[in-house]
């Protein structure tokens, strides 16, 4: 896959090991919750943040893209939801809200991912006894954003030509 796969993955995972603190039951990339399709609407699907379970979708969108608008973040949270709008209900049926976490490609994520990430931090806490939400937040914030920035490099380095492309200029 793509380097701008493989960065949404390392994403994905870095999420996945948070939600399995509180829900060692997580799961990744869930197939058949929308049952007739080959849609997948969770990245991570788990229990960690609430009463039922949540269908977590991670989505990094760049702002210099052509359909960016102002705020590329929040365009790409409604693509998202417009995109899985019509399958609210099926996924309702089975006590599943469906939740897009959405970053920049520069690692500035959407307010609502913010508060996902707080909810879960918060949780996460509660579960160790002792830790602060804050330092789990600010941990789990700085995962993230090292994975995002690792994307963007390996991006750019697919890019270069060959190594032993300046060893023979022709």
């Amino acid at each position: 896959p793509a380097e701008s796969t493989r960065g949404h993955y390392a994403v994905a995972r870095q999420v996945h090991s948070a939600t399995c603190i509180c829900d060692p039951s997580a799961e990744t990339e869930v197939r058949d919750l929308i049952p007739g399709t080959d849609l997948r609407p969770a990245d991570v699907l788990t229990t960690a943040l609430g009463n039922g379970m949540t269908a977590l979708d991670i989505g990094i969108c760049s702002p210099f893209a052509q359909n960016a608008g102002l705020d590329c973040t929040i365009e790409m949270l409604n693509r998202k939801l417009n995109y899985y709008g019509p399958h609210e209900e099926t996924l309702a049926r089975q006590n599943i809200e469906y939740m897009p976490l959405v970053w920049s490609s520069l690692g500035r994520p959407h307010a609502r991912t913010v508060s996902v990430l707080r909810t879960l931090s918060k949780r996460i806490s509660r579960r160790r006894g002792a830790a602060c939400p804050a330092e789990v937040f600010q941990h789990l914030h700085d995962s993230i954003t090292v994975e995002i920035w690792r994307r963007a490099a390996k991006q750019v380095q697919s890019y270069w030509p060959p190594h032993d492309a300046f060893d023979n200029p022709t």
